[in-house]
């Protein structure tokens, strides 16, 4: 049997978008994806929901320098 290798497509909103935060709370809330916020047409930050985040650092494919 032929595994299939899925990808979801990142989403990318811009900046402007930040205005509608209880949209942005919900589209972080139903995706296990970090969101890229982009300002002038260029990534500038990423977001995602608390629980993608703890689930990250818990995971340890994340590392926090804390100097």
């Amino acid at each position: 049997m032929e595994k299939k290798m899925t990808t979801n497509m990142p989403k990318i909103i811009p900046i402007t978008s930040l205005k509608d935060t209880t949209k942005i709370s919900k589209m972080c809330s139903e995706s296990k994806d970090p969101i890229i916020i982009t300002k002038n047409g260029y990534a500038d930050m990423v977001i995602m929901s608390a629980k993608v985040y703890e689930d990250l650092v818990s995971s340890g494919d994340f590392y926090l320098d804390e100097d």
